[in-house]
């Protein structure tokens, strides 16, 4: 199965980030940090 990538990955390594339109992702506070979980994937033997 081979999909070709629409995205166009030269402009997007050229972006500084303050290009980057985050306006629509909300902040982390303090309450998503208290409640977050560290996991740790499986290792493959």
């Amino acid at each position: 199965m081979n999909k070709v990538s629409k995205t166009d990955w030269k402009r997007l390594a050229e972006m500084s980030d303050e290009d980057i339109d985050t306006s629509d992702i909300p902040e982390l506070g303090d309450d998503f940090f208290n409640h977050a979980q560290l996991r740790m994937p499986a290792k493959n033997q």
